[in-house]
């Protein structure tokens, strides 16, 4: 039997017991779907060791090699399995090719095409004739070294680990291999670049920056825009700006900064949403789930901000189903990012 524990850190030790005794496994995953894979693997595997049909598991096992480590390998496990011909000659071109057959019906061409070329690559790197077993974790991160001179990124190699993951345990579990050769994958970490800046900095950025024509201006300002971050004393300018300019973004400006909703949630709020009453908000957003296409959520605003949508709520024509109007004339499309520019005195285009 096997039993899933978790850890201090968020990961998850593999219990088992076998002939009497507990082992235990600790397993590099914090997701309890994977953990509870693995242990499902595992129990699958002492099945057939207990029943005959993994007789290289029992000889193991026989010699004094402990259950843990006949179920995740060791090194010198490792070394014997690689230099005996007879243990898996399952190479990486055959496991590719029949990992993919098994695929045919449940993915579509493009899902098929990605796994295709990932598959493609391995080989190239470790050969068609490169039998699996003899692939371990210092293979993998040589891998990923020659992967990075070339300039993949972390998030790529990461994907080709998954598909080689996916088959790998696809024919442990289909009885090709009595365990994966591969006890720990490599940890990719991928550095993510920075989106989001301060307006006060990208005031700075587009200063430093040299431009050929206006139209090139125009292209660097729209990208750079998507980026602004806005400070208290930013949105309280430009509040006064909007009671100054245009009335009518008083009161959305006001509601953005109390829920710290999106423009298109902004944009989306139709009178039904706002309750008088409660002085709530209900937002719907197509973002916060990958389950359901829509999610809301309901946000309490305070009793300065309630007042004013308040105020604003009782004014619209009874005929009005938004509850912005002032925004129905704007292309709500996220690439339509609302930027306007002016220009200075050198009549040059800013933001």
């Amino acid at each position: 039997m096997a039993y899933l524990r978790r850890r201090s850190g968020g990961r998850f030790s593999l219990l088992i017991y076998w002939k009497g005794k507990k082992h235990q496994k600790g397993l590099c995953t914090t997701d309890s779907t994977d953990a509870t894979q693995i242990k499902l693997d595992v129990e699958e595997q002492l099945r057939r060791i207990r029943s005959g049909e993994s007789p290289k598991a029992a000889q193991l096992l026989d010699e004094g090699f402990s259950i843990v480590d006949v179920l995740f390998g060791c090194p010198e496990i490792d070394k014997r399995l690689a230099s005996d011909p007879e243990a898996n000659p399952l190479t990486l071109r055959e496991l590719s090719d029949a990992y993919l057959e098994y695929q045919l019906p449940t993915v579509g061409p493009d899902e098929r095409y990605n796994s295709t070329a990932r598959f493609k690559k391995l080989c190239e790197f470790f050969g068609d004739d490169r039998r699996v077993m003899t692939i371990t974790e210092s293979a993998l991160t040589a891998y990923h070294a020659h992967r990075s001179e070339e300039g993949l990124n972390g998030t790529s190699v990461r994907k080709e680990f998954g598909s080689l993951k996916a088959a790998i345990t696809w024919a442990v579990r289909t009885g090709k291999f009595p365990q994966s050769p591969i006890s720990e994958w490599p940890q990719i970490k991928v550095r993510r670049l920075k989106r989001f800046e301060w307006k006060s900095d990208i005031d700075r950025m587009i200063a430093a920056q040299s431009f050929e024509s206006d139209d090139e201006r125009r292209a660097y300002l729209k990208e750079m825009s998507a980026r602004i971050v806005l400070t208290a004393s930013d949105m309280r300018d430009l509040i006064d700006l909007a009671r100054r300019e245009q009335s009518d973004l008083v009161v959305p400006l006001m509601s953005v900064c109390a829920t710290g909703m999106r423009r298109k949630e902004m944009v989306q709020l139709r009178k039904e949403d706002f309750d008088p009453q409660r002085g709530t908000l209900m937002i719907s957003s197509r973002k916060q789930s990958r389950t359901e296409d829509v999610t809301t959520r309901t946000v309490v605003l305070p009793r300065h901000v309630a007042d004013a949508v308040k105020d604003h709520f009782e004014r619209l024509p009874a005929r009005e189903r938004m509850l912005f109007p002032v925004f129905s004339q704007i292309d709500r499309s996220y690439n339509n990012r609302w930027v306007e520019y002016e220009f200075d005195a050198q009549g040059q285009p800013r933001l």
